[in-house]
Order: C-alpha cells, then structure tokens, then sequence
C-alpha cells in the first residue's frame, strides 16, 4: 500500500512560500552585510545561514517525495536533478567569472581569491567545496549548491544503486564530497525523514502552533549558542574555523534543522486550513518560488559592484526595497533564456539514460 504524502497540494504551495521567503532573507541580509541598508533590520548576520538550513531539510523533503510519489527509476531521477541545477549553475558560473574580471579591471577590491582555474572550473563539477576544491569566484553563496548536489549524488546512489555497486558508489561519493560536506549532511536526512515519516505526525491547528513555536524557538536557541558550538566543534576536531569552512556551525545546524522540520509538520494543518486561499494564489506563489533559485545564486556578484560604487539604500527603507527588488528583476532577466533552452533537456536526458540503461541490460552477465 502506498505510503501517505506529506506534501499536499496546499503543503506544496505553501513550502513554495517558504523557499521564496529564505531566498529573500538570504538576499537582504547579504544586502545588509554589504551595507547596502543601514538602518534598522530585525535579523541578525545568522539569517542568511539560517535560511541555507531551511533550504536543506526542504531539499530533502522535496527530492524524497518526488521519489517517492512518481515511483521514478535511477534514469529520471538523474535527468531531473541534472535539468533543474546544471542549466542555473553554469549560467552562475559564468556570470559570477564575467563581474569578477570587470571587477578585477575596474580596481574593485574584494577579499576574495581573483579569477581562477580552480575558482571557475572546479565549481562546475560541483567539487568547490571538496577537500581539493576552490569556492566559486566572488559567488560565496555558492557553498550550498555544492554541498546539496553532492546529497543528491548521495541519495541516489543510497536509493537507486544495484546491491552489487552501493557501497564501492557511496564509498567514492564520501572521498568526493568531504568530511565539510558530510558533516551538514543530517541537517538535509532531516528532510528525507519527515517525506517518509512525517506523515505519522498529524496535529491540529493548535498543535501546529505549538510545533511552530517550538521549532522557532530551536532556531533561536541555536542562533544564539552557534560561537559556542562552533568552539566546541573546533575542541573536538582539533581543526580551525577556516579549516572547517561553511560546516563550522554544524552542531548547532543540527539544531536549526530540527527546529525547521517541527516548523513544516506544524505548517500542514495550516495550510489545509489556508488551501483555498493557497490556489487561489498560485500562479505568483510559483513564480515566487521558481526565482528563489536564480536569485540565490546571482545575487551576490551584484552586491559586490553596487557596493563598490557606492549604490546605497542608507536608512531609507523604501530605497532598500527598491534596490531589491531591481536585483530580482535582474535575476529574472539572467534566468528567462537559460530556462527556455533548458526546457528541453530532462526529456532529453531521460530518453538518454532510457536507451544507456536498455544497452546495459542487453550485456551478457
């Protein structure tokens, strides 16, 4: 018998919201920290981070319902992944490469490492954060992407592989992601667990809220103790904070992961309660949601130039919004004609890997 959803229609619409709401929160709070607004602003540094965690456990979410309702085949599930990040990615890399040469030219310093082969190259390969691995040029947000293509690599081989080639798969997939990568890795399970399990936790109304509270609470508990996880971290590791990159937070992540996953199980009956209200939204709710990715990976080169030329919001919170919202205009702009010409490519992909996986079960044995 199939196992019940936890994502609903409404659930659906409703997690779109969320990932539209963590994208903004991850571009202006890096707006913030650019010093693009200087006026009062309710989240502190940890936001954007944060945000990154609530993309995570919904990753994992998403992937495993996807899996798990359309019963896809090892062949549709890597042509799905490949068509919806690789597309975004170059189109990231290359733009990300274009404003950091004019950058370099125009005499704008920047902290980060200038225009590189391992800056550029190794982040299409989605190894920028591998232990060999360079982070992508004037693109620190970057991390994320590379991080979750590998647990998605991870996924599949985990779901997908042969009992004959799991383990020697996952054993490679280790050693290409990393320990940095591996340590964040529970943070998007939490995601995967709530797609398989979650449906087993039904509350109502109020118990949703209470769930809400008690995973915003979590967060901020963990917000608040991330200097004193990290230090402990570091103790256990005997590794520094540079050392540990982008995972330094990761005993405190955990924490935040758990606090978003009690946020999306009290997030269902509100959204059954809202459903009517979710459809009749849905058209900008999707489009919402679908700039969340091309605004996350374009944003912060743009930040760099407004920044070095001195195009500021000061206190004004009408400019700032203003600001903003000209980026994600930009951002729409970058990832119109890379969606038209990726449109087709997961057919592509699919037919692909349709015929290699026919050609494979004609060889002999």
């Amino acid at each position: 018998m199939d196992r019940p959803a936890f994502i609903t229609l409404p659930m659906s619409q409703l997690l779109d919201i969320v990932r539209a709401g963590a994208a903004l929160v991850v571009l202006a709070g890096h707006a913030v920290g650019f010093y693009i607004y200087t006026g009062e602003y309710p989240l502190d540094r940890s936001g954007p981070h944060n945000a990154v965690m609530v993309f995570f456990v919904l990753s994992g979410l998403v992937i495993t319902h996807s899996a798990q309702a359309k019963q896809v085949g090892a062949g549709s599930y890597a042509a799905a992944r490949i068509a919806r990040i690789v597309p975004m990615t170059v189109a990231a890399v290359v733009f990300s490469l274009a404003v950091s040469l004019y950058g370099t030219a125009a005499g704008i310093d920047y902290s980060e490492p200038g225009p590189g082969p391992a800056n550029v190259l190794l982040p299409l390969l989605f190894l920028s954060e591998s232990p060999f691995g360079s982070g992508l040029v004037w693109n620190t947000p970057f991390w994320s992407l590379a991080y979750e293509a590998m647990y998605y690599g991870l996924f599949g081989i985990a779901v997908f592989a042969s009992e004959r080639t799991r383990w020697v798969l996952l054993a490679l997939a280790v050693v290409l992601a990393g320990w940095k990568v591996l340590l964040l890795l529970p943070v998007w399970l939490m995601g995967v667990a709530l797609a398989r399990y979650g449906h087993r936790w039904t509350v109502g109304l109020a118990g949703g809220g209470v769930l809400i509270a008690l995973g915003l609470t979590a967060v901020i508990v963990a917000t608040h103790g991330s200097e004193a996880g990290t230090a402990m971290l570091s103790a256990v590791t005997g590794l520094t904070t540079e050392q540990l990159g982008f995972s330094e937070k990761a005993l405190t992540d955990y924490a935040v992961g758990l606090g978003v996953a009690l946020c999306f199980i009290g997030l269902r009956p509100v959204a059954e309660r809202l459903a009517s209200v979710l459809e009749r939204c849905r058209n900008p709710i999707r489009i919402a949601a679908d700039l969340s990715f091309p605004v996350y990976i374009f944003h912060l080169p743009m930040l760099v130039l407004l920044a070095a030329f001195g195009i500021t919001a000061g206190t004004n919170l009408l400019v700032f919004g203003l600001i903003l919202a000209g980026m994600i205009g930009v951002c729409a702009m970058i990832a119109a004609p890379v969606n038209r010409r990726a449109a087709g490519l997961r057919p592509l992909l699919e037919r692909w890997f349709a015929r290699a996986g026919k050609r494979q079960a004609l060889r002999p044995a």
